[in-house]
């Protein structure tokens, strides 16, 4: 079986902070083996669910967008809109799924932006599901403490 570069973070993780740590003076060089450890963790863990996370939130925005068409007025957002609801994650290296990312929020802001200045139950619903959105995807990029 071939480690996984997670597990490979993970096991130099407990090597620094069991094995390295207790071996420096105590103070800064001490402290700052701990932290270049719990760095390692985070690390891992960001590798490990880091397309996954990504894939399920550009899902999710897009999801929104199409939801959104309903709603919008302007003719221009909407068609930016629907071109952007259409859209699919096919490269799933993780620095393409944060430039689609990046894209999707931008396009994101300026459609909630949009919806804040429209009346009506239809726009209300899309906000509370805007903002259920932000909240679940926040929760998810916690990172473990």
């Amino acid at each position: 079986m071939t480690p996984s570069a997670s597990n490979a973070l993970r096991t130099l993780m407990m090597t620094l902070i069991g094995e390295v740590a207790p071996q420096v003076p105590e103070g800064y060089a001490q402290a700052s083996v701990h932290l270049i450890g719990l760095l390692q963790l985070f690390a891992a863990e960001e590798l490990d669910r880091a397309a996954a996370l990504r894939v399920w939130e550009n899902a999710e925005i897009r999801a929104l967008l199409h939801q959104a068409t309903e709603v919008v007025v302007d003719a221009e957002l909407v068609r930016r809109l629907r071109a952007a609801a259409a859209g699919s994650d096919e490269d799933l290296l993780v620095s393409a799924l944060d430039v689609s990312n990046a894209e999707l929020r931008r396009l994101l802001i300026e459609m909630h932006a949009a919806v804040e200045e429209i009346d009506g139950e239809r726009a209300g619903e899309l906000e509370r599901a805007i903002w259920r959105f932000l909240s679940a995807a926040a929760v998810r990029r916690a990172l473990p403490f």
